[in-house]
């Protein structure tokens, strides 16, 4: 029976937990509770333990501080990360301090069912997580442009880049061991969904693939490719029901806001999105890129102001967001067709 201890903060939480893990049926029993990392090293100093389970925010001492303590003081012992943010930087740097799984609250019984029995197979044989497991910088890279090709609506660059990544995340020296592949594919996908919070009520449920019983890593691949196919078509259909209400949102935005100093940042931040994200919605959406709007609205505006003759051409140029009046005279001679000073005598000004 392998000995477990339960950090958390949360009274409630850590008794609900401690009685998960008993009702799991695995060869995992809880020996004793601590309330934070700091207590937890004073247990863990006083008497060994198999596997801890940790919640990651914590005072004092948080989870991953437990666990980098744990990788020099108690090595041999395995972790489960718990919590309630899903964030690919925990779950890559949890696999630096022999973490075997990342588990997101409210943890449900039949996740933390195979978490335990991920550890249980972790402690039995702790050759497949071995140190060649580390999260190189390469791996973050590979990661972000993945993210980057979904958000493109690029399926067969994010096929690509999926399998590029996947060959990074394999051990090379251990065994490719089906169940372990299948946790890691369950993870890989859940921190790329998570990158798309407007698809959360589509993948918060998501479980792990099937996986298969032989040693060959292709079906997991297999598998893991189908779930990121089935992401983009969320994605572009996502972005069709609710792309228009929220680029309407966006000129909003530009309408209040073209004579000050903004960007697509900016804009992105207002509607809380990725810029990236909101650069390629609004092209696909409009057929123009944000900066070509946000000019021609400032543009329209100045054209106004110019009908004015006691607004001088460089008060113009300011009110409509342009502290250099020789670049926007340049601009406005680009998109109207004469200098904003021609404007005006057209005009009869």
């Amino acid at each position: 029976m392998y000995k477990a201890l339960i950090v958390e903060d949360e009274p409630l939480h850590q008794q609900a937990l401690a009685k998960m893990v008993e009702r799991a049926g695995q060869d995992v029993t809880v020996a004793a509770l601590a309330n934070d990392g700091q207590e937890a090293i004073e247990r863990i100093t006083e008497s060994s333990f198999d596997l801890v389970l940790t919640d990651i925010r914590m005072p004092k001492v948080d989870g991953l501080e437990l666990g980098a303590w744990m990788t020099v003081s108690a090595p041999k012992t395995r972790a489960i990360i718990i919590s309630g943010y899903a964030d690919f930087t925990y779950a890559q740097q949890g696999l630096r301090y022999g973490v075997v799984d990342y588990l997101l609250k409210p943890v449900k019984q039949e996740e933390l069912d195979r978490a335990l029995a991920n550890a249980v197979l972790a402690l039995e044989k702790p050759e497949i997580f071995g140190p060649e497991r580390l999260f190189a910088p390469e791996i973050t890279t590979a990661f972000s442009d993945l993210v980057e090709a979904v958000n493109l609506l690029d399926e067969p660059k994010a096929i690509a880049r999926l399998e590029e990544l996947w060959q990074r995340l394999l051990p090379p020296k251990s065994p490719h061991n089906p169940r372990c592949l299948g946790y890691l594919a369950n993870g890989l996908f859940s921190a790329l969904a998570t990158r798309f919070p407007e698809l959360e009520t589509h993948f918060k449920t998501f479980q792990p693939p099937c996986i298969s019983t032989d040693d060959n890593p292709q079906p997991v691949l297999e598998i893991l490719c189908t779930r990121v196919r089935t992401l983009l078509a969320c994605l572009a259909e996502y972005r069709r029901s609710f792309g228009r209400k929220i680029i309407q949102r966006v000129k909003e935005f530009v309408q209040n806001n073209y004579h000050r100093d903004i960007s697509l940042a900016d804009a992105a931040e207002a509607v809380f999105l990725n810029p990236s994200y909101l650069s390629v919605l609004f092209k696909e959406i409009t057929g123009e890129n944000f900066s070509t709007y946000l000019t021609k609205i400032r543009i329209e505006q100045a054209k106004r102001l110019l009908e004015d003759p006691t607004i001088k051409v460089y008060e113009v140029a300011a009110r409509v967001g342009y502290a250099d009046q020789a670049y926007f005279s340049r601009l406005f001679k680009q998109r109207v067709g004469v200098g904003p000073a021609e404007y005006r005598r057209r005009l009869g000004i």
